[in-house]
């Protein structure tokens, strides 16, 4: 069994480079998804049809409200929505449309290294994944952010502390990037709906392990679980 699973942890520090070959993603789009140019009727084409489709709606943004203008509150997007896994590679796709054109990616729930998935994300990663610079930020409310330029020349890039879950921000040419990261190594917590779980110590035992792994070497501990991509556009009055 012991052999077993480090075989597994093993398997599990070949990450990101599945998941980005596989599905295109980059840093303004995700497969031949392209924002300020793909339409909704793109996305039916290449995603199939979507478990929602909604007009008149607002986005929600995480973290960076204060680098754009205001319209990502305003009731004036297009939301096609992907559910279940229905589009390969994460188990929930939003797309925001605004005036027919790409604004918004938001994917959830992306492959966990806890999940034995492979194609997870390591945030030391991202870089190069998507040629855009990155720095991690506390996860809280957007007021405290920099303004953009500041940000960018005079953010760290290290936390002094990396909780349970944290941010991590890249800034494109045509983007930004909001990518979640799941830094959480504990799930002594868990109770069931039939009480509590008696395999929850080897759970997080093996789950400890899986982290101690990932992150072994890394700059940035934990996974990225979920990902916004962003068009500027909505940094535009």
């Amino acid at each position: 069994m012991r052999n077993v699973l480090s075989l597994l942890i093993l398997l599990l520090l070949i990450p990101a480079g599945v998941l980005a070959q596989n599905q295109q993603l980059h840093a303004d789009g995700f497969r031949d998804l392209v924002l300020d140019v793909s339409t909704p009727e793109d996305a039916a084409r290449l995603l199939g049809k979507p478990s929602k489709d909604e007009s008149g709606e607002s986005v929600r943004v995480w973290g960076i409200d204060n680098w754009l203008a205001g319209r990502e509150k305003q009731k004036i997007f297009r939301k096609l929505t992907y559910k279940w896994g229905k589009a390969k590679g994460a188990e929930f796709i939003e797309l925001a449309f605004l005036d027919g054109k790409l604004a918004m990616i938001t994917l959830e729930d992306l492959p966990s290294p806890d999940r034995h998935q492979s194609g997870w994300i390591n945030p030391d990663d991202l870089e190069k994944l998507l040629a855009v610079s990155f720095k991690p930020r506390k996860r809280e409310a957007s007021k405290t952010l920099l303004p953009l330029s500041e940000f960018q020349s005079a953010a760290p890039t290290e936390l002094s502390k990396y909780e349970t879950y944290y941010d991590f921000l890249g800034v494109g040419e045509n983007s930004f990037i909001v990518a979640l990261v799941d830094n959480d190594k504990d799930i002594s917590g868990y109770v069931g709906v039939f009480g509590p779980d008696p395999t929850v110590g080897s759970r997080e035992k093996e789950k400890k392990k899986i982290r101690k792994a990932i992150d072994a070497g890394g700059k940035y501990p934990g996974y990225v679980s979920a990902m916004k991509i962003i068009s500027r556009r909505l940094a535009q009055q």
